[in-house]
């Protein structure tokens, strides 16, 4: 796809590689169209050697980068069968179409939503990439393209919307002076997989900044949804507390039938002494009872 509006780097087009099997995408962000070849070697290297895949063909449009002899021999000398679309003809390539469809819309949505310049496509693209990969579609409606390819689950971490602003702590070296800022305002461009790091842009500034000690303004003030509580704890009966509030006289009168249907006991009638205790209707347990509290005072030398 391309060309683009130039990024801070240099880059114009970008090249996706669909594996059909798992439906994982590759994306590359080219400067000029010559490297797209070089991109799909890259793509079987990982596939053949890393991932232990056998490929069997490798499909293209009839770019005339694609159907250059040095490109087509390498396939050959690697066992790749290599097909060419026909000139004209998109609808012979339905699942690229289709995936670069995807991902345009995804990134034209970050870019509006982030309200971030054109110029950062780049980083928009991959980020729809990168998200496009864990999630299930149509062909693995209960897995992700990422675990079909992989082999296992992704580890997703901690996703931030594309173009979030951001505050980047500033290292103490490069304060000038104790009353220095000890943050910059940036917007986030992109999670550096494999480092725990962001890529940032520094409008102040106009470059790029690379950190890990980052606070996402607008995520510190959300709040955190509480626990379903059952009626009956201790916390619900806490949290439905209201000091000051407490309208005594209609609690007390929705209580007071409930407390008068309460079944009671009857009165327990209490010896008036040793003998009375020891010769009445209870004397067993009254037996029970003395026994009980003689061996306690023993215990305690009374």
């Amino acid at each position: 796809m391309g060309p683009f509006t130039d990024d801070p780097i240099g880059y114009r087009f970008i090249l996706t590689v669909h594996d059909h099997a798992s439906t994982y995408s590759f994306f590359y962000p080219l400067k000029l169209r010559s490297e797209a070849p070089d991109a799909i070697l890259e793509t079987i290297t990982l596939l053949c050697v890393q991932l232990k895949i056998t490929l069997k063909a490798v499909q293209t449009d009839n770019a005339r980068e694609f159907t250059s002899e040095n490109f087509t021999s390498l396939l050959r000398k690697i066992g790749v069968l290599f097909i060419p679309l026909l000139p004209y003809s998109p609808q012979e390539n339905g699942e690229a179409e289709q995936l670069n469809r995807t991902l345009s819309n995804m990134a034209r949505a970050m870019l509006v939503e982030g309200s971030m310049l054109p110029c950062f496509w780049k980083y928009a693209y991959a980020n729809a990439c990168f998200i496009h990969n864990r999630l299930p579609n149509s062909c693995c409606p209960e897995s992700s393209p990422y675990k079909e390819l992989y082999g296992r689950r992704p580890s997703v971490p901690t996703i931030y919307p594309f173009g979030m602003e951001s505050i980047v702590h500033i290292p103490v070296p490069q304060q000038s002076h104790k009353l220095h800022p000890w943050g910059v305002t940036c917007k986030l461009l992109w999670l550096i997989e494999g480092s725990g790091g962001w890529l940032l842009w520094d409008a102040a500034e106009n470059g790029l900044v690379q950190s890990a000690s980052i606070v996402f303004p607008a995520f510190q003030r959300t709040e955190i949804p509480t626990m379903v509580e059952h009626k009956g704890s201790l916390q619900h009966v806490l949290n439905s507390m209201t000091i000051g509030e407490v309208l005594t006289k209609s609690i007390f009168a929705e209580e007071a039938p409930a407390i008068n249907s309460l079944p009671l006991a009857k009165d327990i009638v209490i010896p008036q002494h040793l003998g009375q205790a020891l010769h009445g209707p209870n004397q067993h347990h009254w037996k029970e009872l003395c026994m009980a509290e003689l061996a306690q005072m023993e215990r305690q030398y009374i």
